[in-house]
């Protein structure tokens, strides 16, 4: 039961973030379209390098050096702030700085899920890590409380047959409670 339960909340916190990842794929394919390919446009970018495949907030610039499209990562906070607003920019400002604050939001969901599975993983281990040992001791105190129960001591004890009562008749008709 307990593996049904962790594998169902387990699939259904990867079905979220996959929601979740399609979503922040959505914003990021209408930042390409709204912003015009000059300095200063905002994408979000996705790391495939990384398991948990997280986005981050990038703003593409073209080298002086070598003329070339080159993108700096940028955090998430105040994102929306970051929306240029100049000149080819312009029209589509107020709709861009609206789908950076939904991706932020996205995000932030998003994050709390991982935090939550890697809280449970890591808490997990560290459990499991600790209850080696515990476990252990647990165990051999129970073998040793299953070895007294098979002794002769316990048997008279929890049959009530007491070596020194037998044969003793009690002159009254009470009982032993």
């Amino acid at each position: 039961m307990v593996l049904s339960i962790t594998n169902e909340i387990t699939a259904a916190v990867a079905f979220q973030m996959q929601i979740l990842d399609g979503m922040l794929w959505d914003i990021d394919q209408l930042l390409n379209d709204l912003q015009p390919p000059l300095t200063g446009k905002i994408r979000l970018w996705q790391d495939t390098n990384d398991h948990l495949q997280r986005y981050f907030p990038v703003i593409w610039r073209r080298s002086k050096a070598d003329n070339k499209w080159k993108f700096d990562k940028i955090g998430w906070a105040r994102l929306p702030l970051r929306a240029k607003q100049v000149r080819e920019f312009n029209d589509n400002h107020p709709l861009v700085t609206e789908l950076l604050k939904l991706a932020v939001k996205i995000y932030q969901a998003r994050a709390g899920l991982v935090t939550s599975l890697t809280n449970f993983s890591r808490g997990s281990k560290q459990r499991l890590n600790t209850l080696k040992t515990s476990g252990t001791n647990m165990r051999h105190k129970l073998n040793d409380l299953v070895a007294a129960r098979d002794s002769e001591k316990y048997r008279t004890w929890i049959t009530g047959h007491h070596p020194v009562r037998e044969g003793f008749e009690s002159s009254t008709d009470e009982t032993d409670t």
